[in-house]
């Protein structure tokens, strides 16, 4: 069966820190001021993300079939969760 993947990178170009919400795991981070979080999905049906922005947190919804995701900083996996 074919597996995609899905790929976003979430800046936080502030002066602040920045909450990061990943839905519907309800994990939340800190982004710090100038770190960049690249968010990985893995599916065996195409999706992507869906982006919620406020003016000081950030929410990242995983498609319905996302059967895997990750989330990374400079490199270092920083939460993993899989269906």
């Amino acid at each position: 069966m074919e597996s995609y993947v899905s790929s976003i990178l979430v800046e936080n170009s502030s002066a602040s820190n920045l909450d990061f919400h990943l839905e519907p795991y309800g994990d939340h981070l800190v982004i710090p001021p100038g770190r960049v979080f690249e968010v990985v999905g893995k599916s065996e049906e195409p999706g992507s993300f869906h982006i919620v922005v406020e003016t000081s947190k950030i929410e990242v919804y995983v498609w319905q079939h996302c059967s895997e995701v990750a989330v990374f900083s400079e490199g270092k996996q920083l939460t993993r969760y899989s269906a």
